[in-house]
Protein backbone atom coordinates (compact mmCIF):
# COMPACT_ATOMS: atom_id res chain seq x y z
CA UNK A 1 0.00 0.00 0.00
CA UNK A 2 1.34 3.35 -1.00
CA UNK A 3 0.75 6.85 0.20
CA UNK A 4 -0.23 9.54 -2.39
CA UNK A 5 1.89 12.35 -1.37
CA UNK A 6 0.00 14.68 -3.54
CA UNK A 7 -3.51 13.79 -2.12
CA UNK A 8 -2.15 13.63 1.76
CA UNK A 9 -1.01 17.28 0.84
CA UNK A 10 -4.31 18.01 -0.41
CA UNK A 11 -5.93 16.98 2.64
CA UNK A 12 -3.09 18.08 4.96
CA UNK A 13 -3.77 21.79 3.30
CA UNK A 14 -7.46 21.71 3.73
CA UNK A 15 -7.11 21.53 7.37
CA UNK A 16 -4.25 23.89 7.68
CA UNK A 17 -7.15 26.35 6.14
CA UNK A 18 -9.05 25.70 8.67
CA UNK A 19 -6.68 25.18 11.60
CA UNK A 20 -5.66 29.46 10.10
CA UNK A 21 -9.11 30.80 9.08
CA UNK A 22 -8.94 34.52 10.59
CA UNK A 23 -5.62 34.49 11.56
CA UNK A 24 -4.32 37.49 11.99
CA UNK A 25 -0.67 37.61 11.59
CA UNK A 26 0.55 41.54 12.72
CA UNK A 27 3.22 41.27 14.50
CA UNK A 28 5.23 39.73 11.01
CA UNK A 29 7.06 42.44 9.04
CA UNK A 30 4.23 44.21 7.61
CA UNK A 31 6.43 46.07 5.01
CA UNK A 32 7.21 42.31 3.53
CA UNK A 33 4.60 39.15 3.05
CA UNK A 34 6.99 36.77 3.54
CA UNK A 35 10.64 38.16 4.58
CA UNK A 36 13.66 35.41 4.58
CA UNK A 37 15.70 37.66 6.88
CA UNK A 38 16.22 36.38 10.63
CA UNK A 39 13.58 37.76 13.23
CA UNK A 40 15.02 40.44 14.95
CA UNK A 41 12.87 40.75 18.07
CA UNK A 42 9.60 38.83 19.72
CA UNK A 43 7.44 41.44 18.47
CA UNK A 44 7.99 39.99 14.74
CA UNK A 45 6.97 36.20 16.14
CA UNK A 46 3.84 34.84 14.57
CA UNK A 47 0.52 35.36 16.39
CA UNK A 48 -0.33 31.20 16.01
CA UNK A 49 1.75 28.25 16.92
CA UNK A 50 0.63 24.09 15.76
CA UNK A 51 1.91 22.45 18.89
CA UNK A 52 1.62 18.80 18.67
CA UNK A 53 1.21 17.58 22.44
CA UNK A 54 0.39 14.10 21.84
CA UNK A 55 1.62 11.87 18.86
CA UNK A 56 0.49 8.50 21.00
CA UNK A 57 -3.26 6.97 19.84
CA UNK A 58 -5.28 4.25 21.35
CA UNK A 59 -6.38 3.14 17.70
CA UNK A 60 -4.75 1.53 14.77
CA UNK A 61 -6.34 3.14 11.70
CA UNK A 62 -4.51 1.53 8.28
CA UNK A 63 -3.72 4.98 6.78
CA UNK A 64 -1.84 6.81 9.93
CA UNK A 65 1.34 7.55 9.49
CA UNK A 66 2.43 4.96 12.45
CA UNK A 67 2.25 2.60 9.83
CA UNK A 68 4.18 3.69 7.19
CA UNK A 69 8.09 3.42 7.37
CA UNK A 70 9.61 6.87 7.66
CA UNK A 71 10.87 7.30 3.55
CA UNK A 72 7.08 7.34 3.07
CA UNK A 73 5.72 9.34 6.27
CA UNK A 74 6.90 7.41 9.60
CA UNK A 75 9.20 10.68 9.63
CA UNK A 76 11.01 12.18 12.78
CA UNK A 77 8.06 12.69 15.26
CA UNK A 78 8.51 9.63 17.31
CA UNK A 79 5.63 8.73 19.73
CA UNK A 80 5.37 10.68 23.40
CA UNK A 81 3.26 13.54 24.77
CA UNK A 82 4.30 17.32 25.77
CA UNK A 83 4.40 17.78 29.11
CA UNK A 84 2.89 21.09 30.61
CA UNK A 85 5.83 22.40 31.85
CA UNK A 86 7.73 22.24 27.99
CA UNK A 87 4.38 23.84 27.13
CA UNK A 88 4.61 26.69 29.40
CA UNK A 89 8.18 27.17 28.40
CA UNK A 90 7.48 27.45 23.98
CA UNK A 91 4.77 29.82 24.90
CA UNK A 92 6.30 31.79 27.50
CA UNK A 93 5.48 35.34 27.57
CA UNK A 94 5.06 35.38 23.99
CA UNK A 95 1.96 37.33 21.83
CA UNK A 96 0.74 34.40 20.89
CA UNK A 97 -3.37 34.80 19.92
CA UNK A 98 -4.28 30.98 18.43
CA UNK A 99 -2.60 27.61 19.12
CA UNK A 100 -3.88 24.48 17.01
CA UNK A 101 -3.66 21.62 19.23
CA UNK A 102 -2.09 19.22 16.32
CA UNK A 103 -3.81 15.49 15.41
CA UNK A 104 -0.48 13.55 14.77
CA UNK A 105 -2.22 11.67 17.69
CA UNK A 106 -4.77 12.07 19.94
CA UNK A 107 -4.80 14.81 22.33
CA UNK A 108 -6.73 13.19 25.04
CA UNK A 109 -4.29 11.05 25.95
CA UNK A 110 -2.02 13.56 27.41
CA UNK A 111 -2.49 13.72 31.32
CA UNK A 112 -1.24 17.53 30.96
CA UNK A 113 -4.40 18.41 28.74
CA UNK A 114 -6.30 20.13 31.70
CA UNK A 115 -3.01 22.25 32.58
CA UNK A 116 -2.91 23.40 29.24
CA UNK A 117 -6.39 24.25 28.68
CA UNK A 118 -6.23 26.43 31.72
CA UNK A 119 -3.11 28.15 31.03
CA UNK A 120 -4.33 29.07 27.60
CA UNK A 121 -7.53 30.31 29.15
CA UNK A 122 -5.46 32.66 31.46
CA UNK A 123 -3.57 33.88 28.64
CA UNK A 124 -6.22 34.64 26.41
CA UNK A 125 -5.06 32.49 23.92
CA UNK A 126 -8.17 30.85 21.49
CA UNK A 127 -7.26 26.70 21.32
CA UNK A 128 -8.52 24.98 18.23
CA UNK A 129 -7.51 21.41 17.36
CA UNK A 130 -9.42 21.28 13.93
CA UNK A 131 -6.77 18.63 12.65
CA UNK A 132 -9.55 15.64 13.75
CA UNK A 133 -9.55 13.55 17.16
CA UNK A 134 -10.88 10.30 17.51
CA UNK A 135 -12.62 11.09 20.78
CA UNK A 136 -12.74 7.31 22.38
CA UNK A 137 -10.90 8.19 25.52
CA UNK A 138 -12.00 11.51 27.21
CA UNK A 139 -12.73 12.03 30.62
CA UNK A 140 -15.42 13.58 32.41
CA UNK A 141 -12.99 16.46 34.01
CA UNK A 142 -11.09 17.31 30.65
CA UNK A 143 -15.28 17.10 29.45
CA UNK A 144 -15.59 20.31 31.84
CA UNK A 145 -12.60 21.83 30.73
CA UNK A 146 -13.17 22.10 27.35
CA UNK A 147 -16.24 23.79 28.06
CA UNK A 148 -14.85 26.15 31.06
CA UNK A 149 -11.74 27.18 30.08
CA UNK A 150 -13.27 28.16 26.58
CA UNK A 151 -11.20 26.08 23.71
CA UNK A 152 -12.75 27.19 20.62
CA UNK A 153 -13.36 24.36 17.59
CA UNK A 154 -13.08 20.58 17.82
CA UNK A 155 -13.12 18.65 14.61
CA UNK A 156 -13.95 15.00 15.59
CA UNK A 157 -12.91 12.15 12.98
CA UNK A 158 -16.00 10.35 12.45
CA UNK A 159 -15.60 7.95 9.02
CA UNK A 160 -19.03 6.23 9.52
CA UNK A 161 -22.53 6.46 11.26
CA UNK A 162 -22.58 2.52 12.29
CA UNK A 163 -20.17 0.95 14.53
CA UNK A 164 -19.89 -1.95 11.21
CA UNK A 165 -18.61 0.73 9.49
CA UNK A 166 -17.00 3.23 11.26
CA UNK A 167 -14.30 0.65 12.94
CA UNK A 168 -13.45 -0.48 9.65
CA UNK A 169 -11.21 2.55 9.30
CA UNK A 170 -10.94 3.50 12.80
CA UNK A 171 -9.85 0.04 14.17
CA UNK A 172 -10.11 -0.10 18.25
CA UNK A 173 -12.39 2.60 18.28
CA UNK A 174 -16.29 2.60 19.68
CA UNK A 175 -18.24 4.66 17.68
CA UNK A 176 -21.28 4.94 20.73
CA UNK A 177 -18.28 5.79 23.09
CA UNK A 178 -17.64 8.78 20.71
CA UNK A 179 -21.32 10.37 20.14
CA UNK A 180 -21.78 9.46 24.06
CA UNK A 181 -18.55 12.45 24.28
CA UNK A 182 -19.89 14.34 22.15
CA UNK A 183 -23.10 14.34 23.83
CA UNK A 184 -21.27 15.17 27.18
CA UNK A 185 -19.88 18.36 25.64
CA UNK A 186 -23.08 19.36 24.14
CA UNK A 187 -24.36 18.77 27.94
CA UNK A 188 -22.17 21.21 29.59
CA UNK A 189 -22.28 23.28 26.79
CA UNK A 190 -25.67 23.98 27.59
CA UNK A 191 -24.79 23.63 31.27
CA UNK A 192 -22.41 26.45 31.58
CA UNK A 193 -24.56 28.39 28.97
CA UNK A 194 -21.33 27.76 26.60
CA UNK A 195 -21.28 27.99 22.59
CA UNK A 196 -17.55 26.72 23.00
CA UNK A 197 -16.22 24.75 21.40
CA UNK A 198 -17.56 24.90 18.22
CA UNK A 199 -17.52 20.87 17.31
CA UNK A 200 -17.16 20.12 13.34
CA UNK A 201 -18.13 16.32 12.05
CA UNK A 202 -15.15 15.20 9.92
CA UNK A 203 -15.50 12.52 7.41
CA UNK A 204 -13.14 10.84 5.53
CA UNK A 205 -14.06 9.42 2.43
CA UNK A 206 -13.69 5.59 1.30
CA UNK A 207 -15.13 3.16 -0.56
CA UNK A 208 -16.49 1.36 2.26
CA UNK A 209 -18.59 4.38 3.92
CA UNK A 210 -20.02 6.24 1.10
CA UNK A 211 -23.45 4.50 1.79
CA UNK A 212 -23.56 6.09 5.44
CA UNK A 213 -22.62 9.80 4.12
CA UNK A 214 -25.94 11.31 3.70
CA UNK A 215 -27.19 9.68 7.34
CA UNK A 216 -23.72 11.20 9.06
CA UNK A 217 -24.71 14.39 8.16
CA UNK A 218 -27.69 13.80 9.60
CA UNK A 219 -26.86 12.47 12.91
CA UNK A 220 -23.77 15.83 12.77
CA UNK A 221 -26.98 18.18 12.50
CA UNK A 222 -28.75 16.17 15.32
CA UNK A 223 -25.63 16.56 17.88
CA UNK A 224 -25.58 20.46 16.65
CA UNK A 225 -22.32 20.03 15.15
CA UNK A 226 -20.97 21.29 11.68
CA UNK A 227 -19.90 18.76 9.14
CA UNK A 228 -16.91 18.25 6.72
CA UNK A 229 -15.70 15.82 3.92
CA UNK A 230 -11.88 14.75 3.42
CA UNK A 231 -10.44 12.81 0.92
CA UNK A 232 -8.64 9.92 1.65
CA UNK A 233 -4.88 10.34 0.62
CA UNK A 234 -4.08 6.14 1.06
CA UNK A 235 -3.89 5.13 -2.26
CA UNK A 236 -5.43 1.73 -3.08
CA UNK A 237 -6.95 1.65 0.39
CA UNK A 238 -10.67 1.57 -0.18
CA UNK A 239 -11.36 3.45 -2.91
CA UNK A 240 -14.86 4.88 -4.00
CA UNK A 241 -16.47 2.98 -6.70
CA UNK A 242 -17.28 4.70 -10.31
CA UNK A 243 -20.90 4.48 -9.73
CA UNK A 244 -20.08 6.60 -6.68
CA UNK A 245 -18.06 9.56 -8.08
CA UNK A 246 -20.87 11.60 -8.76
CA UNK A 247 -22.77 10.98 -5.58
CA UNK A 248 -19.50 12.22 -3.80
CA UNK A 249 -18.72 14.94 -5.65
CA UNK A 250 -22.53 16.42 -5.17
CA UNK A 251 -22.11 15.79 -1.91
CA UNK A 252 -19.03 17.91 -1.23
CA UNK A 253 -20.70 20.49 -3.52
CA UNK A 254 -23.72 21.05 -1.06
CA UNK A 255 -21.51 21.64 1.57
CA UNK A 256 -19.40 24.24 -0.55
CA UNK A 257 -15.96 22.07 0.03
CA UNK A 258 -13.46 23.05 -2.08
CA UNK A 259 -10.67 20.64 -2.45
CA UNK A 260 -7.76 21.53 -5.08
CA UNK A 261 -4.10 20.04 -5.89
CA UNK A 262 -2.83 23.05 -6.93
CA UNK A 263 0.47 24.16 -6.05
CA UNK A 264 -1.23 27.42 -5.07
CA UNK A 265 -3.05 26.11 -2.49
CA UNK A 266 -0.20 23.83 -1.17
CA UNK A 267 2.30 27.19 -0.78
CA UNK A 268 -0.47 29.57 1.14
CA UNK A 269 -2.05 27.31 3.61
CA UNK A 270 1.00 25.04 4.34
CA UNK A 271 4.03 26.38 3.27
CA UNK A 272 3.65 29.35 4.80
CA UNK A 273 3.21 27.71 8.27
CA UNK A 274 6.53 28.53 8.21
CA UNK A 275 6.20 32.08 8.39
CA UNK A 276 2.66 32.13 10.28
CA UNK A 277 2.11 29.31 11.65
CA UNK A 278 5.20 27.39 12.79
CA UNK A 279 4.92 23.30 13.98
CA UNK A 280 6.35 22.22 17.25
CA UNK A 281 6.70 18.64 18.01
CA UNK A 282 6.14 17.03 21.37
CA UNK A 283 9.76 16.66 21.86
CA UNK A 284 10.18 20.58 21.05
CA UNK A 285 12.00 19.63 18.18
CA UNK A 286 10.55 22.51 15.28
CA UNK A 287 8.91 20.39 12.21
CA UNK A 288 7.99 23.82 10.18
CA UNK A 289 4.64 22.62 8.60
CA UNK A 290 2.20 20.56 9.15
CA UNK A 291 3.04 18.20 6.71
CA UNK A 292 6.24 17.33 7.21
CA UNK A 293 7.47 14.01 7.73
CA UNK A 294 10.69 14.26 6.94
CA UNK A 295 13.06 15.99 8.83
CA UNK A 296 13.05 18.55 11.35
CA UNK A 297 15.10 21.33 11.80
CA UNK A 298 17.42 20.04 14.31
CA UNK A 299 16.39 22.80 17.08
CA UNK A 300 14.67 22.58 20.09
CA UNK A 301 12.30 25.42 21.23
CA UNK A 302 12.25 24.31 24.59
CA UNK A 303 15.92 24.76 25.24
CA UNK A 304 17.07 27.60 23.12
CA UNK A 305 12.88 30.12 23.02
CA UNK A 306 11.05 30.69 19.97
CA UNK A 307 12.94 33.49 18.64
CA UNK A 308 16.21 31.29 18.08
CA UNK A 309 14.31 28.40 16.44
CA UNK A 310 12.69 29.93 14.22
CA UNK A 311 16.25 32.48 13.16
CA UNK A 312 17.76 28.38 13.04
CA UNK A 313 19.75 28.71 9.72
CA UNK A 314 18.33 25.64 8.09
CA UNK A 315 14.99 27.63 9.56
CA UNK A 316 15.64 30.59 7.46
CA UNK A 317 17.74 28.38 4.33
CA UNK A 318 14.20 26.46 4.35
CA UNK A 319 11.97 30.24 3.94
CA UNK A 320 14.82 31.10 0.99
CA UNK A 321 13.65 27.75 -0.96
CA UNK A 322 10.46 28.10 -0.69
CA UNK A 323 10.69 31.62 -1.69
CA UNK A 324 12.65 30.40 -4.88
CA UNK A 325 15.75 32.67 -3.18
CA UNK A 326 17.52 29.35 -2.74
CA UNK A 327 18.25 25.84 -4.47
CA UNK A 328 16.90 23.24 -2.65
CA UNK A 329 19.39 21.46 0.37
CA UNK A 330 19.48 18.01 1.78
CA UNK A 331 19.47 19.53 5.61
CA UNK A 332 16.05 20.96 4.96
CA UNK A 333 12.67 18.35 5.22
CA UNK A 334 11.27 20.68 2.54
CA UNK A 335 13.38 19.40 -0.17
CA UNK A 336 11.21 15.76 -0.11
CA UNK A 337 8.04 17.01 -0.37
CA UNK A 338 5.77 17.53 -3.45
CA UNK A 339 4.90 20.65 -2.81
CA UNK A 340 8.33 21.84 -2.56
CA UNK A 341 8.81 20.08 -5.91
CA UNK A 342 5.69 20.94 -7.58
CA UNK A 343 6.89 24.47 -6.88
CA UNK A 344 10.61 23.82 -8.55
CA UNK A 345 8.62 22.47 -11.74
CA UNK A 346 6.22 25.27 -12.03
CA UNK A 347 8.52 28.37 -10.72
CA UNK A 348 5.70 29.22 -8.52
CA UNK A 349 6.95 29.99 -4.92
CA UNK A 350 6.13 31.30 -1.79
CA UNK A 351 6.40 35.18 -2.45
Amino acid sequence: MRMNRRNFIKTAGVVGVACCGGLGCSNLLASEKYPTAPLQSESQLPDMLRIDICTMCQLNCPGCWRNCPPKEGGGPQGLGMMPFKNFKKIVGSHDIKTIELVASGEIFLNPDLIDILKFCHKKNISLQALGGVNGNTISDEVINALVDYGVKEIAFSIDGASQDVYSIYRRGGNLDTVINNIKKINARKAEQGSEFPKLTWKYVIFGHNVCEMKKARKMAKELNMDFSYADNWFVGYSPIAKKDLAFVEREKRSLNEHYSTEVDFLRYNVCAGLWYFPQINWNGRLMGCCINYWKDFDVDVVKVGLLNALNHPDYIYAKKMLSGEAPPSNNVGCTQCYGYQDMRKTGKYVT
